[in-house]
């Protein structure tokens, strides 16, 4: 992704992505934060047992999730 980045245009940045309605500059910042929050989780060591597993991690929870705190 880097590299694929690197390569654009300024004027790339500012055209629709395959995201409808994002352009390509909301989809790369969006992209480069959920991958810094992915590994922000990985490495940070929880407290508590874990809640789901790989299977169960899929399945839809009856109730929204909270937003905890880091």
């Amino acid at each position: 992704m880097r590299t694929t980045v690197a390569e654009l245009a300024d004027e790339d940045f500012t055209r629709p992505s395959g995201c409808t309605c994002w352009l390509v500059r909301s989809l790369v910042c969006h992209l480069i934060i959920d991958t810094q929050d992915v590994l922000i989780t990985l490495v940070t060591p929880a407290e508590t047992e874990p809640t789901r597993d790989a299977v169960t991690y899929w399945g839809v929870a009856e109730t929204p999730p909270t937003r905890s705190t880091r």
